[in-house]
């Protein structure tokens, strides 16, 4: 993408969603607060858009134009962002004071990728039922989404792990209830508020158990995923030892 399809240098805060990592019900809660002090037209969240199924993703540049330089100039002028889109994108140029993500279990992202978003592509097929070469195309294109949207759709680790270093706040889905918690925090002490976040949970399976899959398919799904799993394991061993060098100093 060599042309910038729209600039904003005065956002507020932007979530970086990854897909099936918790992000769904989080923006929920963000736009519970934010629209407490921000005009709900000035905060880019595809359930309450126009157009629901929108976000700012470079698979989104022909419909973004298409709409023309009125919608262009609403997204040059919104506050916050809440949605599907990657950072350092070629095709938008934004900064923003506040900027969070949330990472995932790579294994269990992949998974929950594959049942929501890819299941429909393949027959149906349970995701250890595909095929070699079904298998191999699906974890390529849909495997490092992680590293992907931390890195400009360029798959770039270190540049991934930068991004990810300079974000205001991350979360992890693992310890969701708790990273709310300290973000609620943060927000109420950034924006001078005093809100107190209503829990949400979305796109959860309900009444089905979870399928349990063999230490075989999972070794395979590894060989697809070394990105994400590098990413989210700095993550993990930068927050250990963070705690460890906070709590010594507090003994």
């Amino acid at each position: 993408m060599d042309e910038i399809i729209f600039s904003n240098h005065e956002l507020l805060f932007v979530f970086y969603h990854i897909e099936k990592c918790a992000g769904s019900s989080l923006r929920i809660i963000l736009f519970n607060f934010f629209k407490t002090f921000i005009k709900p037209g000035r905060i880019f969240i595809p359930e309450f858009n126009k157009n629901k199924t929108l976000n700012l993703t470079n698979k989104a540049y022909t419909k973004i134009q298409s709409k023309g330089p009125e919608y262009i100039h609403f997204l040059s002028k919104i506050k916050v962002i809440l949605c599907h889109i990657t950072k350092n994108d070629p095709g938008f140029s934004l900064r923003s004071r506040f900027e969070i993500t949330v990472l995932r279990n790579p294994i269990s992202r992949a998974i929950s990728h594959y049942n929501f978003f890819g299941r429909s592509h393949y027959s149906n097929k349970d995701f250890d039922k595909l095929s070699d070469n079904e298998f191999d195309h699906y974890m390529r294109s849909s495997g490092n989404v992680m590293t992907w949207r931390l890195s400009g759709n360029i798959g770039n680790l270190e540049l991934a792990k930068r991004n990810l270093m300079n974000m205001t706040h991350v979360l992890i889905v693992e310890t969701f209830d708790t990273d709310v918690e300290v973000l609620e925090y943060k927000l109420n002490k950034y924006f001078f508020k005093n809100y107190k976040f209503k829990t949400v949970h979305r796109n959860k399976q309900k009444g089905k158990p979870k399928k349990v899959y063999s230490n075989e398919f999972i070794d395979r799904m590894i060989q697809y995923i070394k990105l994400d799993i590098e990413l989210y394991m700095f993550f993990i061993r930068l927050r250990y030892n963070f705690k460890k060098i906070i709590s010594s100093y507090f003994k």
